[in-house]
């Protein structure tokens, strides 16, 4: 029988019933197996007489209104001032950039043949950690996904688009000092470039052979930015669908 596969766009929608999901579970913790199991029966016993009204956004209360207000604010704030705007930007050149890779500019070659899979990897990347995790997702689920989007994610494994070395060398001098007080000699291309660090070659003083493992800059405000995102928006579609 041949599996059913999932269009990657569709991720999405099943990200944010996960994090509902999720959030549901803590926020009202289930009974314990045995009472469950008799609330079950008595709630089949008693359909055939009548069934729960299916509710709408008009049966929730002020309250939880309020408190959704309370939770998108306090997510706001926990993400930090620069979050929403550094994502809003690095959207924008997520799309502009990739739509340029597919466009004919003057004074450059022939612009790339335009492929779905590859312009959807090309957007992950550029848009962070977050989404190069849910590019991951994709590439280890080939029962899931299309052949030609789990064979183009695979370059979310180690070969995403790497920082310019201007960027990596501030972080490595930010934490050990000056490159030349700990190391002879630097390679400035990555062995690898995944979702959250880039690694590069290197040789101490003492003419030992090292990695240096390198965490992009402000992967933690990227990461809060994203989360808080689809917690809000599973709060919301949890406040406008209740039996969703």
């Amino acid at each position: 029988m041949q599996s059913k596969m999932i269009h990657p766009l569709k991720i999405f929608v099943f990200l944010f019933a996960s994090v509902l999901i999720f959030t549901d579970a803590f926020s009202n913790p289930r009974p314990p197996v045995q009472s469950k199991v008799t609330l079950n029966m008595e709630s089949r016993s008693s359909s055939s007489t009548a069934r729960r009204p299916k509710k709408s956004v008009q049966d929730r209360s002020q309250e939880e209104a309020l408190s959704l207000i309370r939770e998108i604010v306090q997510a706001t704030v926990e993400a930090g001032p620069r979050a929403g705007p550094a994502r809003t930007l690095q959207a924008y050149y997520a799309l502009s950039t990739t739509a340029r890779d597919f466009l004919p500019q003057l004074g450059r070659p022939a612009a790339e043949t335009f492929s779905p899979p590859v312009a959807l990897r090309k957007i992950f990347e550029r848009l962070g950690a977050t989404y190069v995790k849910l590019g991951q997702f994709v590439a280890s689920s080939p029962t899931l996904f299309p052949k030609e989007y789990v064979v183009e994610f695979q370059k979310c494994l180690d070969s995403t688009e790497p920082l310019p070395w201007k960027t990596i060398k501030t972080v490595i001098e930010k934490e050990l000092g000056p490159i030349s007080k700990t190391f002879s000699s630097v390679d400035q291309k990555p062995l690898a470039s995944a979702s959250i660090a880039q690694v590069h070659a290197a040789r101490l003083k003492t003419g030992e052979d090292v990695v240096i493992k390198v965490q992009k800059p402000r992967i933690d405000e990227s990461l809060k930015a994203d989360l808080s995102f689809i917690y809000i928006a599973s709060k919301v579609l949890e406040l406008l669908q209740p039996d969703w």
